[in-house]
């Protein structure tokens, strides 16, 4: 059993193992710089993995938050408010490097749950809909469960999986009731902890 996290700033990846729980995750971000010999010989010195776009190098993940440290230049977001940006492709093309670094490895018709706090419909959502053909390019067969479900599954255990969550992220939140591991209701909400930043900002 596979699960991919979909957050606004961080993607997640679970795998449950005989003895286990196995996770990995990555930072939602990335940084381009312009392309040199200079920057070459460094990204092999550092084992940094990156692909060419025009004349520029980009980098993902974590080391893009590293090296954008080093280098004093901005990351940038894959998300934006948790959605994919439109008309995107370079974007695209990066979200899918990125999956493909925490879930690696062919699914093999694999089942893998793809977790969302706005929606549990792939039809419903087009985001979600990316994500499922990228898992599905990958050879898994992806299912949607909502947040406040995976939080379930993973920490009411002890309770028979019977009890109120409520899973609060930065663009959106999922509240869900379940009983016995059924669900007895569940609704989302768009906004999170983003919104409640720009205001206080304001």
């Amino acid at each position: 059993m596979v699960c991919l996290d979909i957050g606004t700033t961080e993607f997640r990846s679970l795998r449950r193992r005989p003895a286990c729980v196995a996770g990995c995750r990555s930072p939602a971000v990335y940084i381009a710089f312009p392309s040199g010999q200079a920057d070459h010989a460094l990204l092999r010195q550092l084992h940094v993995e990156s692909i060419r776009c025009d004349d520029s190098q980009v980098v993902t993940g974590t080391s893009a938050l590293h090296l954008a440290s080093s280098l004093r230049i901005p990351v940038i977001p894959l998300l934006i408010d948790g959605l994919i940006p439109v008309d995107d492709p370079l974007g695209r093309q990066l979200i899918a490097l990125v999956v493909d670094s925490i879930l690696p490895g062919n699914g093999q018709d694999e089942p893998c749950g793809l977790v969302s706090r706005s929606a549990v419909d792939l039809e419903q959502k087009p985001d979600l809909l990316l994500f499922a053909q990228i898992l599905k390019l990958k050879g898994y067969d992806p299912f949607p469960v909502s947040s406040a479900a995976a939080v379930a599954f993973a920490e009411l255990g002890s309770e028979q999986f019977t009890g109120l969550v409520l899973d609060w992220g930065a663009a959106g939140a999922s509240l869900g009731a379940y009983r016995m591991s059924d669900t007895v209701a569940e609704c989302h909400c768009v906004n999170g902890g983003l919104l409640i930043d720009e205001r206080v900002a304001r």
